[in-house]
């Protein structure tokens, strides 16, 4: 199990060194924001990862079509991983949403309609076994 315990430390620790393990939160010009954060943690009892990053934007521009249509969407996504003596395990959360606006926009505008996504992950196995849980739905309207 050491051994096991010690080759998912190593994955669990390497990708999130990689990126820097750094919080940034960013703006764009008003017509949208990202936030992304990052975390990693080790000791002599095990280590963990947190990764979070959420974004949104919107292309409405007071009804004038620019060429590109307008519309809007906000994304949120999280992960986890975490290893110690008894076991390892992850975690994942994301969850999607938009409205999309058709870009002929001469006479009237139309909708072209929204959608939205949510899915969950969680996994471990250790000495005493294994367990998986998975959440998903999904959602789409057309006007």
């Amino acid at each position: 199990m050491h051994s096991i315990t010690r080759g998912v430390l190593g994955g669990v620790v390497a990708g999130p060194l990689l990126l820097g393990a750094a919080g940034v939160a960013a703006a764009d010009e008003g017509s949208g924001a990202a936030y992304t954060s990052s975390t990693v943690a080790a000791g002599p009892h095990g280590a963990s990862t947190e990764f979070v990053h959420s974004s949104a934007e919107s292309h409405g521009h007071g009804g004038h079509d620019h060429g590109y249509g307008h519309g809007s969407y906000a994304f949120y996504h999280e992960n986890g991983t975490w290893a110690g003596p008894d076991g390892a395990g992850t975690w994942s959360t994301t969850s999607y949403a938009e409205s999309e606006r058709g870009s002929e926009c001469e006479e009237e505008c139309s909708d072209d309609g929204s959608s939205s996504y949510y899915h969950e992950l969680e996994t471990s196995a250790g000495c005493d076994g294994a367990y998986v849980s998975e959440t998903e739905s999904y959602a789409e309207s057309e006007y």
